[in-house]
């Protein structure tokens, strides 16, 4: 069972190539409660399944996230 609470990913630069694959591999962690995810390339379908599978979550930072629309904001 995964108890992991809090995760970082922050990428200083270019954006990292984590994508929306990884993106909606780290939603499977439901034990999430902070999320940073800085400058990385993830979108909207990230976001949605962001908000379906982690009911925990308290904050989340995505910062230069450009791909992040507000549609992917509204799905929280």
């Amino acid at each position: 069972m995964c108890s992991l609470e809090h995760l970082k990913l922050s990428y200083e630069g270019e954006v990292s190539q984590i994508t929306d694959i990884g993106g909606v591999g780290i939603s499977a962690i439901r034990t999430l409660r902070e999320l940073i995810l800085n400058y990385v390339n993830l979108s909207d379908p990230t976001m949605a399944a962001l908000a379906q599978n982690c009911r925990n979550l308290e904050m989340l930072d995505l910062g230069g996230c450009e791909r992040v629309t507000g549609a992917g904001i509204r799905a929280f």
